[in-house]
């Protein structure tokens, strides 16, 4: 049985990696993801080649033959209509992502050139937040027709899992169908809660831009970015916020 779960950059995917590595060794099953490293012992694999944006080709050449937890994939995929998967999406407020990008790209995120960081940190959050909102459209288009196509698929947000995680989490496991040992899902969920109560709080006090994990509470957008660019975002990405559950305030 494969189980497939799709995001996209800055909705916590790191964290999502983490927890579907969590919930592999406690329903014993691999986890075959982007950012693991092989480790047969474990039946931990990485995902290679990662599929492009609306690869038609990815799952007939790579995804068909894994099995067990496929993911986080960062981009929407085309899959067989006859496809028998459970799956999840994973999204955040795209404001936010965006928001969280660029901060990401620009002072914390590995494997960047030093000449790009100083490109984006002078055009400013604004402007980066722009160039990028097309292809964030894009994933997101993508993303709802394959949920149209997939109504028994799950849809879960970022906003969740920092906010209840322990929500979050029985959302993933009725979207699998899976059914760890209930006292060690409580007691993940519940160390899970205080780790982001404790960060939410300590990134409030002081935001650390030279860190992955820079703010994590929802609503950054409002603070970061102009009252007119936060305008044109909800403009171009209408019909996909109220679809994903996004109201145009951001609240």
């Amino acid at each position: 049985m494969q189980y497939l779960t799709f995001t996209f950059h800055k909705a916590g995917s790191m964290a999502l990696h983490a927890y579907l590595g969590w919930l592999a060794d406690a329903v014993d099953l691999p986890h075959h993801s982007p950012n693991n490293t092989d480790d047969p012992g474990k039946r931990s694999f990485r995902i290679y080649p990662e599929p492009t944006q609306n690869d038609p080709d990815w799952w007939q050449t790579t995804g068909r033959h894994l099995d067990g937890l496929i993911g986080p994939i960062r981009r929407p995929i085309v899959l067989p209509d006859d496809l028998d998967a459970r799956g999840i999406i994973a999204v955040r407020d795209p404001r936010d992502a965006l928001t969280s990008m660029f901060y990401s790209f620009t002072f914390s995120h590995k494997g960047i050139a030093d000449a790009e960081r100083k490109r984006w940190e002078a055009m400013g959050v604004d402007k980066f937040a722009l160039q990028r909102l097309g292809d964030m459209k894009e994933r997101l288009i993508g993303y709802r027709a394959m949920l149209d196509a997939r109504p028994h698929w799950s849809l879960v947000r970022y906003e969740d899992m920092v906010l209840r995680f322990d929500v979050w989490l029985s959302q993933v496991l009725d979207g699998f169908g899976l059914t760890p040992d209930p006292a060690a899902v409580a007691a993940f969920a519940q160390a899970k809660i205080e780790e982001y109560r404790t960060t939410i709080a300590a990134r409030q006090k002081r935001e650390r831009i030279e860190l992955h994990v820079r703010n994590v509470a929802p609503g950054d957008h409002l603070r970061k970015l102009q009252p007119e660019t936060i305008a044109a975002i909800n403009t171009a990405l209408a019909d996909e916020l109220a679809f994903f559950g996004y109201p145009p305030s951001g609240v």
